[in-house]
């Protein structure tokens, strides 16, 4: 609409995307999500009350690499 793409946030090549566009992405429910983040299951960094989740090694932990 306003010519521009989402773009996700990106330190050193990572992507870093809000649990929102995580639980869109992955048809993962943003509980599941949030609870692994307050878990430490997943690498998340906390900016005020929104978890910033790396994307790339969310995708990695889902397929069962370890972190």
């Amino acid at each position: 609409r306003f010519g521009f793409a989402w773009s996700p946030i990106s330190n050193g090549g990572f992507k870093e995307l809000f649990i929102k566009k995580v639980a869109r992405i992955t048809n993962l429910s943003e509980s599941y999500i949030r609870k692994l983040c307050k878990t430490k299951q997943i690498v998340f960094k906390k900016t005020g009350v929104k978890y910033l989740i790396n994307y790339d090694l969310f995708l990695d932990f889902l397929n069962g690499k370890s972190l």
